[in-house]
């Protein structure tokens, strides 16, 4: 329906945000990125470049996928609460 598309919509940009923070609070405190072409981009875009990039791409990306599956979109969130989830276990 209209209301679950937006609300996983929602809940897709509010984990990019929380992925940006998370993920800057690990490079501030001497973590490293491990994804290498996220390394590469960084290194193009700036970190904070790279990370606002990122999280409007998949937001925008998300809202793509969810017009065509509910499914694909639950999935994309669902993966991001993983990310969100081992940043904050990396924080501690």
């Amino acid at each position: 329906t209209d209301l679950t598309f937006w609300v996983l919509l929602l809940g897709l940009a509010s984990l990019q945000v929380a992925d940006c923070i998370t993920t800057r609070i690990i490079l501030d405190r001497g973590g490293h990125e491990q994804n290498p072409i996220a390394v590469i981009l960084m290194e193009m875009l700036t970190v904070n470049g790279f990370l606002a990039l990122k999280a409007i791409v998949v937001t925008v990306l998300g809202y793509f996928l969810g017009v065509g599956s509910l499914w694909l979109l639950t999935g994309v969130v669902v993966f991001y609460v993983w990310i969100v989830h081992h940043n904050m276990q990396s924080i501690k």
